[in-house]
């Protein structure tokens, strides 16, 4: 409903934590023997102030066998943290990430959404949980819908896009006024668990798979598996002009979002939702044009400068940014992409939140491909300062250097060709190969990642902390 939610009293101690706190807690409780606790093991990582204090909030989390399962307390300590949205939903994602393997997988995804309804159910007053038959299977529909390539896992981009889309998660998570005003999109590494505990994560996720998992796996019908294929024939692109379609990333979606992201944002990683409103809410009837210069395009001209720039970053359809445009203002003028920025008021959106709000459409999968993109738009920007001899670094570490190699190797090899550096035609071929010749140290006709370092580490000036900011929560 709409009563903000309360913590039941015993519990109020509980609520309002920030995420260093929860860290520190966290890595405490990877420590202990098992996920569930003792009534003294739960005295002493929650540090209450009395003994009668403590007694009564643990006899509130549904203890069996007098242990209660920490992760059920954590995960609406979350809830009820001091952080943005988004931050509290970068952090769940890293909680449950119980191997520690940078993913989610089905039967870590079943054990989170139980933690976190069984949590909430305990912690506040009046709530109750889901039916368990009725969890699963919303549960398993929830993942099947974000495990669009069927790998049995989720990463944490795909998992943040449908933290920016969730109205159910945002009932839970926004009724909880943040403090923090920073944003993380990062995975929280938590450091080694202990050696029992990492046995008991390997019999719980076991077991997890063994029963819950399998059973709806074999209850799943013919005419289920037909659903889920027409709900991803529907998120197929739709025919015609590539820019026309409103649930597809292309390479001009990302460009036109790229820029215009950079525009709002002032250089910055991130930019307050509340500005985006106004944005357009006061250009609401000039979208397109307000577009076409965040972009660098001047229609008179043919597009240019903006087609050129587009086309050095490695933009091959240029011919589409025109429409992208025109769609992107169509969905922008919606009522509910102002319903979906008000959702977020008080917060700031990372480009990653741009994506997701602007183009509703658009899967997960695609929204991380959409950054991908962007990567390597920064990447090629940096490359080409470089091959014209225009740079100017400063402050540049070998992080910084990484992001940019990883994103331009999109081979994957550990080297940098004419061609991955060129990108559809993006720099002329001609100065790469000179370039590549006159800093390619072992004469591979390639830059490897030591060869960047030494180039780019040894110049000076401040381009790359913008490149790191946006991109370092991919």
């Amino acid at each position: 409903g709409d009563q903000e939610p309360m913590l039941q009293s015993p519990l109020e101690q509980l609520g309002g934590w920030s995420r260093e706190q929860l860290v520190d807690l966290t890595v405490e409780f990877r420590r202990q023997p098992s996920m569930s606790v003792s009534k003294e093991a739960f005295y002493q990582l929650l540090r209450f102030d009395t003994g009668k204090e403590a007694e009564d909030a643990f006899n509130l989390c549904g203890p069996k066998n007098d242990r209660v399962n920490f992760l059920s307390v954590l995960a609406p300590m979350v809830v009820t943290s001091d952080q943005q949205y988004i931050s509290k939903a970068s952090f769940l994602f890293s909680l449950f990430d119980l191997n520690s393997g940078g993913t989610v997988n089905r039967a870590e995804f079943f054990i989170a959404m139980r933690m976190l309804v069984v949590g909430t159910a305990n912690f506040f007053v009046g709530a109750q949980a889901l039916d368990p038959r009725s969890l699963e299977k919303l549960t398993d529909e929830v993942f099947t819908r974000i495990d669009d390539d069927q790998s049995g896992s989720i990463g944490l981009g795909e998992a943040l896009a449908f933290a920016y889309r969730s109205k159910a998660l945002m009932r839970l998570l926004l009724p909880f006024p943040p403090v923090d005003t920073r944003i993380f999109e990062n995975l929280v590494i938590f450091g080694d668990q202990s050696t029992l505990m990492q046995t008991a994560v390997d019999r719980a996720t076991e077991h997890e798979t063994k029963t819950v998992v399998k059973k709806l796996s074999m209850v799943q019908t013919a005419g289920t598996r037909a659903n889920i294929r027409k709900k991803t024939a529907a998120r197929r692109p739709t025919t015609g002009r590539g820019g026309r379609a409103a649930n597809v990333m292309t390479l001009a979606h990302a460009w036109v979002t790229y820029k215009f992201f950079t525009s709002l944002s002032r250089g910055q990683s991130t930019v307050p939702v509340y500005e985006i409103a106004d944005f357009l809410r006061f250009n609401s009837n000039n979208l397109p044009k307000m577009i076409e210069t965040a972009c660098n395009i001047d229609m008179d001209r043919r597009g240019e400068p903006g087609f050129t720039e587009a086309k050095t970053a490695g933009v091959s359809t240029i011919h589409d940014i025109p429409q992208v445009i025109q769609t992107l203002a169509q969905l922008l003028a919606r009522p509910e992409t102002q319903e979906r920025l008000d959702q977020l008021h008080g917060s700031a959106l990372s480009l990653r939140g741009v994506f997701c709000m602007f183009w509703p459409l658009v899967h997960e999968a695609g929204i991380e491909r959409g950054l991908g993109d962007c990567s390597r738009f920064r990447a090629r920007e940096v490359l080409q300062d470089l091959v014209q001899g225009s740079a100017d670094f400063d402050y540049v570490t070998g992080e910084d250097v990484d992001l940019v190699f990883s994103a331009l190797d999109i081979d994957g090899d550990g080297t940098l060709s004419v061609e991955e550096i060129c990108g559809y035609g993006a720099l002329q071929s001609s100065h790469v190969k000179s370039f590549i010749q006159e800093h390619d140290a072992n004469r591979s006709g390639r830059l490897d990642k030591g060869e960047l370092k030494a180039l780019i580490l040894g110049a000076h000036g401040g381009m790359m902390s913008e490149f790191k900011g946006i991109y370092a929560s991919r």
